[in-house]
């Protein structure tokens, strides 16, 4: 492949630092055409935290891990080009050095830790990465302790989604394992994430634009969160995000999980059910449409499950809401409809905007929805404690969308939302209980008709707002008998 694309490229007299070039996959050209366009510092930016309990000494060998991870898979190797070309590319670099910052702590109060790894955290998404230069990742150190260090790995979008990252992960904890015990992991060669690139321009995307056009036959475009505010006057730099989440009790979360085995539904299926219904519910619309992301790994490229890179890719769902039918059949007709969707779930969004016969300027969705569900996850888990990793957190890259819904297991379920700040902290917050209210509900009866859903989810709200009012009424009439009490005592 690269010697037939290598004329041309602009190279700047580097070729022979050149491994491979090779185009992008449909998620990529969508992630590289909203971070040209919108110039928003640190969008598509994710960083991974975590604390590991080593002594100095070891740091070194963490060091070493890092950078044969990034030996082994090309893709961490990756910049882009678009300037001057036919069509956007990726090169490869047969070696790059990889950006390792060690910093000390040492001196700062607990307190004071917290606050400058905020900061450090905010300053290192705002520096965010220039895509045209090789390695688009990076990895600072912080020295918290004589027996602890922060590790922060920054690394853009482009190069990596969430499996991949978790496949990262675990290559660098194997390594480093191996390298503290003096006993050397010899890991399996890693198919490069170009055969995936191949294997999509193998495939005619003809019946893509077949199904996805009548999928999308007369499509609404979505009204929320429009009708919230103006979402098209700003572009994303002129942007702001907050984030809120909502942690659904454990017992709620194992009751809803019980009731969807026993009915052969799958938990992402029943979250985009709800979020759908939502969106209903808020734009007043009786036909939604949201984007979804999925895996994208095709089943029939072997190796698919270890190869690192960005397979995801964001689909359109298109939700009809008929207030007669049960929840459990408007769950089981999505269900059936984004099976046959996932055939064609390797056609790149902008080509499926074009075939859904909007204008161009229109976005067909304002908000999407990420259902995170990664295998080996809880194996990598213990792995990880195992290694010294004490504890960790993943700060998800924004995107472009107004509104990103997140849904993860914890183990219990924890539903989260991303949203420019126009839309009110206080909207967000209700969301996010109508959506839990609307799970729960789903447990509890779901052979329930939509009509009847939105009325138990009003009376559950009403009932909720009463509880606390009651709550708030004896927690105060307690302080002022203590308050009386205090007094007596006094005289």
């Amino acid at each position: 492949m690269l010697g037939c694309l290598v004329d041309g490229v602009p190279l700047d007299g580097h070729a022979e630092m050149i491994e491979d070039i090779y185009p992008l996959s449909s998620m990529q050209h969508g992630i590289l055409f909203h971070t040209l366009d919108e110039h928003a510092a640190g969008l598509y930016v994710a960083q991974f935290c975590a604390t590991f309990e080593s002594t100095l000494s070891e740091v070194s060998i963490f060091r070493k891990a890092w950078e044969q991870v990034v030996e082994r898979h090309p893709v961490l190797r990756t910049s882009f080009v678009w300037e001057n070309v036919a069509e956007s590319l990726q090169l490869v670099e047969y070696a790059v050095k990889l950006p390792w910052t060690e910093i000390d702590w040492l001196g700062l109060s607990e307190e004071q830790k917290v606050i400058a790894l905020e900061r450090h955290l905010e300053e290192d998404r705002a520096r965010s990465f220039d895509i045209r230069k090789a390695p688009l990742m990076r990895v600072c150190i912080i020295r918290t302790d004589e027996r602890h260090f922060d590790l922060i790995w920054s690394h853009h979008h482009l190069l990596l989604d969430g499996w991949s990252v978790l496949l990262v992960l675990s290559e660098v904890l194997s390594l480093y394992e191996g390298f503290r015990t003096e006993n050397p992991v010899r890991l399996p060669y890693p198919r490069p994430y170009s055969d995936y690139i191949a294997w999509l321009q193998r495939h005619d995307l003809k019946p893509c634009e077949v199904f996805w056009r009548d999928r999308l036959k007369d499509c609404p475009r979505s009204s929320w969160p429009s009708n919230e505010y103006s979402s098209e006057t700003s572009t994303a730099s002129q942007r702001s995000f907050v984030r809120r989440v909502l942690r659904v009790p454990l017992d709620e979360s194992a009751r809803l999980e019980r009731v969807l085995r026993e009915h052969h539904l799958a938990l992402n299926t029943v979250v985009q059910a709800t979020w759908g219904m939502l969106l209903g519910h808020y734009s007043g619309e009786r036909d939604v449409i949201f984007g979804a992301t999925t895996a994208g790994r095709p089943v029939d490229l072997c190796g698919v499950a270890n190869i690192v890179g960005v397979f995801i890719n964001t689909l359109p769902v298109r939700l009809r809401l008929y207030d007669s039918e049960s929840f459990l059949e408007c769950s089981k007709r999505l269900q059936l409809e984004q099976s046959e969707a996932r055939e064609y779930d390797y056609a790149p969004l902008v080509r499926i905007h074009d075939w859904s016969g909007l204008p161009g300027a229109l976005s067909l969705f304002q908000s999407i929805l990420v259902f995170d569900s990664y295998p080996h996850s809880e194996s990598i888990g213990i792995q990880a404690e195992r290694m010294g990793l004490r504890r960790s957190r993943i700060e998800r890259p924004v995107n472009n969308y107004p509104v990103t819904a997140t849904v993860r297991r914890e183990p219990n379920l924890v539903l989260e939302l991303t949203f420019q700040q126009q839309l009110a902290t206080s909207k967000a917050e209700q969301i996010l209980e109508d959506w839990r209210s609307l799970l729960k509900i789903t447990a509890e009866n779901i052979n329930l008709p939509l009509v009847g859903l939105w009325a138990e989810v009003d009376g559950l709200a009403r009932r909720s707002r009463m509880d606390e009012e009651l709550f708030l009424r004896r927690d105060m009439q307690s302080k002022l008998e203590n308050v009386r009490r205090a007094s007596i005592a006094l005289k």
